[in-house]
């Protein structure tokens, strides 16, 4: 089984936000019973509410059985991995997942396992090989660090084209997904299927991704 990833820009859970998100990823989770959520880049007052949002949400998907993933030691961790069908990366700080990840000696880890992962909001981006984390209230200036490698391209999401300025210069130098709050996009190997409205940021070149 080959690993599928499922990066979603952003949306309220249990909202009609996330409908063709939802249509778009239930086939996909069809039989696949066991999630793992991983909250590392939650601030800890906020996990409790990840973990009823995700629980609420995706057992209406026919997922039935949902673990929150707490810090231990590596090989416990490991098994939690191994053991499940489906990651959840929750948003946050996709920096403080990172660290986390490399802290915890997981990185190859995740790099190995052949379920679903699913990267939510700022989680979507630690799946890239170059993540890219724009500015805003957490973060004064823009900056790329090395990702898990998961995915070839950067990513931006909660999209508004407010942010193009920040964009179009990296995408001189590699292409850019600009995924807005309800849409996402779906890679299983090197096929990528875009839900609703994602915009790719290519050499200065604007185009609607839907034709990807």
């Amino acid at each position: 089984m080959n690993q599928i990833l499922i990066l979603i820009g952003g949306g309220r859970h249990n909202t009609s936000e996330l409908d063709s998100v939802n249509a778009a990823i239930a086939p996909i989770l069809r039989g696949k019973e066991r999630m793992l959520i991983i909250p590392f880049a939650a601030e800890p007052q906020k996990v409790e509410k990840w973990f009823d949002q995700v629980k609420n949400h995706y057992s209406l998907l026919g997922v039935k059985e949902f673990e929150l993933m707490k810090e231990d030691n590596t090989r416990n961790m490991k098994q939690q991995i191994d053991s499940a069908h489906i990651l959840f990366l929750t948003g946050g700080r996709p920096d403080r997942l990172l660290d986390q990840i490399h802290h915890l000696k997981l990185l190859s880890v995740f790099q190995a396992f052949t379920g679903t992962i699913i990267g939510f909001s700022k989680g979507a981006l630690a799946l890239c090989e170059q993540c890219l984390i724009t500015k805003d209230d957490d973060f004064p200036e823009t900056l790329v660090r090395r990702g898990l490698g998961l995915f070839p391209e950067m990513v931006e999401v909660h999209y508004k084209p407010q942010i193009d300025s920040e964009l179009i210069p990296l995408a001189k130098v590699q292409p850019i997904y600009a995924i807005p709050d309800g849409s996402a996009l779906i890679v299983k190997g090197t096929a990528i299927q875009v839900v609703s409205n994602v915009v790719l940021f290519d050499l200065r070149k604007r185009k609607k991704g839907d034709r990807y």
